[in-house]
């Protein structure tokens, strides 16, 4: 099963890597077999567990 990862260029999103690693970066693109962050670089969609868009309740 392949995780959804794309959304709208310049959206802050969450990413969950299979090793537990988790970040919030700046989504750039998505290409055939990775999907690229503004600070994390190029990511391999394999090594992805979840990704999402960050979503900030208002006060934070």
């Amino acid at each position: 099963m392949s995780t959804h990862s794309s959304t709208y260029k310049g959206k802050t999103v969450r990413v969950k890597l299979r090793d537990g690693t988790v970040f919030h970066d700046k989504y750039v693109d998505t290409k055939a077999r990775h999907v690229f962050f503004e600070e994390h670089g190029k990511v391999s969609k394999k090594d992805i567990q979840s990704f999402s868009i960050r979503k900030l309740k208002a006060g934070q």
